[in-house]
């Protein structure tokens, strides 16, 4: 545990021979001057903050028994510790985990961003993107989710400003999202199967003005908008199905500044929303017509 960590005399690439396949509690930690590391085995353990905070490393590499270098160093990886990768703002590994994947701590690689994609296809023992997982990776294009996903926590992808596409396995999936999850996702533009989204924190789509399909919209979907959870999404139209949301925080469609156009006409008049929420339309200039049902 923390063998080599704040160790400025550590500079440029280090090889692990084929032992090295657990890599421990902050091992490499605050190492400023590493470069990249070269595995002779891929690693199965990653512990917290192995490498957190080693802003020059840029990749991990796999030289295999015929010699040969690759990038494929994460899909033997059964467990990657909190904060294993923060702040290692060059590293530019691309992500595909294998099925052997269990556990993916908090935070693990928040800020990181020159990774470009992620992929939990093959990791059916993944139920949930951790808190912050990817926060602040803002170089991620395209994120593919495992086929047993039921929640992306808190932060999960928080201000992955150039993320443009979330990948889902199945057609009507049903997930549940933290506060704040795809805040500040400012390239956002669609999910890529139809989803239901049967829970969501505050906060969790604010700022993705480009996301072209709405999720509220869906049947059977969710009874409550908390605060701030689609403010400033450019929306122009909200039509709520019979079945649709009861409840609104505040600022919950706050800023859509071309919203114009808000159809509750599909509502039971006798199970009218709520409006506990304050300044839950705030800032829609152009609001001009609302239906309702009478």
């Amino acid at each position: 545990k923390g063998c080599f960590a704040n160790n400025n005399r550590i500079s440029g690439s280090v090889q692990l021979n084929k032992f090295n396949y657990n890599i421990p509690d902050k091992c490499f930690n605050n190492c400023f001057s590493l470069t990249s590391i070269i595995f002779l085995k891929k690693p199965r353990y990653i512990g917290k903050l192995a490498f957190a905070n080693c802003p020059l490393l840029e990749s991990f590499l796999f030289l295999d028994s015929s010699h040969q270098i690759s990038t494929d160093v994460f899909s033997d990886l059964k467990s990657i510790g909190e904060f294993a990768l923060s702040h290692c703002t060059m590293f530019s590994n691309d992500i595909t985990f294998g099925t052997d994947l269990s556990y993916l701590g908090e935070y693990c690689f928040d800020g990181c961003i020159g990774i470009s994609s992620v992929s939990f296809l093959f990791c059916p023992n993944i139920w949930t993107i951790t808190k912050g997982a990817f926060a602040g990776c803002n170089g991620i294009l395209n994120v593919w989710l495992p086929p047993n996903i039921v929640r992306l926590d808190d932060e999960s992808f928080k201000g992955c400003s150039l993320l443009k596409s979330v990948n889902l396995p199945f057609d009507n999936m049903s997930l549940s999202l933290g506060a704040n999850t795809f805040y500040g996702c400012s390239n956002l533009y669609k999910f890529s199967r139809p989803v239901t989204f049967k829970e969501i924190g505050e906060g969790c789509f604010s700022d993705t003005p480009n996301l072209i399909e709405k999720p509220w919209l869906k049947k059977y979907g969710l009874d409550y908008i908390p605060s701030n959870s689609f403010s400033n999404c450019n929306m122009g139209l909200i039509a709520f199905e019979p079945d649709g949301p009861r409840d609104f925080g505040d600022y919950a469609f706050a800023y859509n500044k071309y919203l114009c156009f808000i159809d509750f006409s599909q509502f039971d008049p006798r199970k009218a929303p709520n409006w506990s929420g304050q300044h839950i339309f705030d800032g829609a200039q152009k609001q001009g017509t609302i239906l309702m049902k009478t």
